[in-house]
């Protein structure tokens, strides 16, 4: 059986007289386990205003086995500054300590499967990655980073 999932059950009961089946079916929902597999956050820049700094589009959906109520979404951000070197190789090595949490996002706040945040605190020529914490009562899964993309040069 899998986890947070309906089941409906009808028995049959036999004897040496016959056959008996039970007319309504049992209904059942296993319990919550850890939620997996949440995919990676899709991040978009998006120009507002050509003299201001642009805003990057945060969209990502639930994980792809939640396994249970999703209740809350923890959104990290994470901040390099362009200092010429190879961004991709960079944000592989860097430390959870240079993550900061952006916002955490309860699912009573969107009823949807798809979730956006807009994050306009940017500096210029920097580059950010994001992922997603998803949490349900039994626990939580991350995505990986996103793609590191830069802010305004």
């Amino acid at each position: 059986l899998e986890p947070y999932k309906n089941y409906s059950f009808i028995y049959e009961a036999c004897n040496s007289i016959g056959c008996t089946r039970q007319i309504e079916p049992i209904l059942v929902q296993t319990l919550e386990s850890l939620p997996k597999n949440q995919p990676t956050p899709i991040v978009q820049r998006i120009e507002i205003d050509k003299n201001v700094n642009p805003c990057f589009s945060i969209k990502w959906s639930l994980p792809l086995h939640p396994n249970g109520l999703i209740i809350f979404f923890e959104i990290y951000k994470i901040s390099i500054p362009n200092d010429g070197y190879e961004v991709h190789n960079l944000v592989k090595n860097i430390s959870i300590l240079n993550e900061n949490l952006l916002r955490t996002l309860s699912l009573t706040e969107s009823q949807n499967k798809n979730f956006s945040l807009l994050d306009c605190d940017l500096f210029e020529n920097t580059f950010y990655s994001y992922r997603i914490v998803s949490i349900n009562n039994k626990g939580k899964t991350e995505s990986n980073m996103s793609k590191p993309i830069i802010s305004k040069q």
